[in-house]
C-alpha cells in the first residue's frame, strides 16, 4: 500500500503540474494564436493522433497488465518486454510510412507543412514505453523526466511564440516535446531488463489481444478526437477553436481520474493474480465514492463558472467556449465512473469484450449525433454527441459489472453528492451575479466553491450515512488524530460497520 500511495502521489503530481502549466500557457497562446490558430493546431493534432494510436494500439492497458503480472521475475519481465516492444516497433514503422504517404499524397496543401512538423509526434509513438514502467509501478522515473521536458517546452512557448505567424514554431515545440518525453524513457531500460531477441511468433502472440484492446481506444478517439475533425469538416475551423479550448478544460479535469486509474490498474491486476477478490471490491467501492465526490463537485463547479471563466481566461473572442464548457461538464461524472470501473474491475479481470462493446456503441452513437447535430448547432452539436457517447458507455459498462459488484449501492453513495454540488453551484453563481466580472472575482468564486462544497458534502453524509463518513475519514483522511467528524469511533469500529452493510 505504501508504494501504491507514492505512485499515486507522483502521477497525480504530474497530472496537476500539466494542468497548472496548461492554465499558465493557454491564456497566452489563445490570445497569440487566436481562434483560427487554435483550431488549426487542434485539427492537425487530431489527424496525426490516429497514426499515433495505430502504433500504440492497446499497449497502455495490455502492456501495463502483462508486465504487472510478471514484474517479480526479471527473466519473465525481459522476455515479455522485448516480445511486446518488437511488435510495437514493427507496427510503428508501418504507421510512420503511412503517415508520410498521407502527407505527400493526400493531405490538404494548406495543412501539409503542419503535418510535416508533427512527424516527431508520430515517431514518439514508436519509442513510447510508458506502459512498461506503469506495469513495474515505477512512476517516479517517468514523472520526473516528463516534468523536466514539459517545463522546458513551456519556457520555449513563451520565449518563441509571439504572434499568429509563429504557429509553425508552436508545432515544432510541441512535436519535439512528445518525442523527447518518449525517448527519455529508454535511459533506464537496461536497469530493469536484459536484452532478449524474441522469435516472430513470440511477438505475434501479443497482436490479437492488442488489436482487441485497440478497438476501445479507437472508439474513444471517435468522441474525444474525431469530434474536432468533424467540426472542421461539417462547420468551420473557428468553431473547432471554440471546442478545442472548452474540451481542453474538461479533459484536464478528467486527468484526475485517468491518473488514479493508471496507478491503480497494475496494483489491482497484481491483486487479481493473488486472488484478493474481497480486497479489490472494498478498494473499488472506496475509490468510486471518492471519485464521485470529486466528479460531482467539478461538474457543478464548471457549470457555475464556465461562462465567466472562458472570456477571462482565453480572451473575449472565446465567449462561446464558456457555454461549451458548461455543457461538456456533464460528462465528468460519467467518465470518472467509467475510469474507476475500468481500472479496478473491467481491465484487471480481463472483461475485454464488455469494454469493447461499450466503447464501440458509444462511438457509433457519437458519429450519428455529430453527423446530425453539428451542421445545425455547430460545436454545440459535437457536445451533444459526446454526452450521448459517454452515457451509452456508462450504461453498458455498469450493466457488465452488475453481476459481481453492487453497482446500485455505489450509485447511491455517489448520488449523495448531487445536493451539495447543486448548493455549491448556487452559492458560486449568486456570488458571480452580485460581483463585477474580473480575474479576482473569478478566483474568489472558485475558492468559495472549493471551500463550501466539502462542507456541504460532509454535512449531507452525516445526515444520510454517518457510518460511511466515519469509515472514509479514518481510512483515507485521518492524517491528524484518530477521531471522526462526528464521534469517537475507531477505525476498526468503522470497518466493522462497513462489513455489516
Amino acid at each position: 500500500m505504501g508504494k501504491l500511495k507514492h505512485n499515486l502521489i507522483y502521477h497525480l503530481s504530474y497530472m496537476i503540474l500539466t494542468f497548472v502549466l496548461s492554465l499558465a500557457t493557454a491564456p497566452y497562446l489563445s490570445r497569440v494564436l487566436g481562434v483560427d490558430g487554435t483550431g488549426i493546431y487542434s485539427y492537425v493534432f487530431s489527424v496525426a493522433y490516429y497514426f499515433y494510436i495505430a502504433t500504440i494500439l492497446g499497449l497502455t492497458n495490455y502492456g501495463n497488465r502483462a508486465i504487472a503480472k510478471v514484474r517479480n521475475d526479471r527473466q519473465k519481465v525481459s522476455k515479455t518486454f522485448w516480445s511486446i516492444y518488437f511488435m510495437q516497433l514493427t507496427i510503428g514503422l508501418v504507421a510512420l510510412a503511412a503517415y508520410l504517404i498521407f502527407i505527400f499524397f493526400i493531405a490538404e496543401a494548406n495543412f501539409k507543412l503542419y503535418y510535416i512538423l508533427f512527424i516527431p509526434y508520430v515517431v514518439s509513438a514508436v519509442i513510447d514505453i510508458n506502459w512498461f514502467y506503469f506495469g513495474l509501478s515505477d512512476f517516479k522515473f517517468t514523472t520526473i523526466r516528463s516534468t523536466v521536458i514539459k517545463l522546458i517546452s513551456v519556457i520555449c512557448a513563451f520565449a518563441f511564440v509571439k504572434t499568429k505567424d509563429d504557429l509553425v514554431v508552436y508545432f515544432i515545440i510541441m512535436g519535439s516535446t512528445y518525442f523527447f518525453i518518449s525517448a527519455s524513457l529508454w535511459a533506464r531500460v537496461k536497469k530493469n531488463v536484459d536484452f532478449y531477441f524474441p522469435k516472430f511468433r513470440e511477438s505475434l502472440v501479443h497482436l490479437k489481444p492488442n488489436l482487441i484492446l485497440f478497438i476501445p481506444i479507437f472508439a474513444v478517439s471517435v468522441y474525444m478526437v474525431m469530434d474536432k475533425i468533424m467540426i472542421k469538416e461539417l462547420s468551420s475551423i473557428t468553431q473547432n477553436g471554440y471546442y478545442e479550448n472548452a474540451d481542453k478544460i474538461v479533459a484536464k479535469v478528467l486527468t484526475v481520474f485517468s491518473a488514479v486509474a493508471t496507478v491503480m490498474m497494475p496494483s489491482v491486476s497484481n491483486m487479481v493474480a493473488q486472488g484478493k477478490k474481497d480486497e479489490i471490491k472494498a478498494m473499488l467501492r472506496d475509490t468510486m465514492q471518492i471519485s464521485m465526490f470529486l466528479g460531482v463537485g467539478m461538474t457543478f463547479g464548471l457549470v457555475a463558472v464556465g461562462r465567466t471563466f472562458a472570456p477571462i481566461f482565453y480572451g473575449a473572442e472565446f465567449q462561446e467556449a464558456g457555454v461549451l464548457i458548461q455543457l461538456l461538464s456533464v460528462i465528468i461524472v460519467f467518465s470518472g465512473w467509467k475510469a474507476v470501473l475500468r481500472s479496478q474491475y473491467i481491465i484487471p479481470y480481463e472483461k475485454d469484450k464488455a469494454y469493447v462493446i461499450s466503447l464501440v456503441a458509444g462511438a457509433v452513437m457519437n458519429v450519428i449525433f455529430n453527423y446530425n447535430f453539428i451542421p445545425i448547432y455547430q460545436a454545440r452539436g459535437a457536445v451533444i454527441g459526446t454526452i450521448a457517447a459517454e452515457v451509452t458507455g456508462f450504461v453498458i459498462q455498469t450493466a457488465a459489472a452488475a453481476g459481481d459488484i453492487d453497482v446500485w449501492r455505489m450509485m447511491r453513495e455517489g448520488a449523495i453528492f448531487v445536493l451539495p454540488g447543486a448548493l455549491m453551484a448556487g452559492v458560486v453563481t449568486l456570488f458571480l451575479h452580485l460581483c463585477n466580472n474580473g480575474v479576482f472575482t473569478l478566483c474568489c468564486a472558485i475558492l468559495i466553491g472549493a471551500a463550501v462544497y466539502p462542507v456541504f458534502a460532509v454535512l449531507t453524509m452525516r445526515v444520510c450515512d454517518k457510518d460511511r463518513l466515519a469509515y472514509l475519514h479514518q481510512r483515507y483522511f485521518a492524517f491528524v488524530g484518530r477521531k471522526t467528524f462526528g464521534g469517537n469511533e475507531s477505525l476498526d469500529a468503522a470497518k466493522t460497520g462497513e462489513l455489516k452493510k
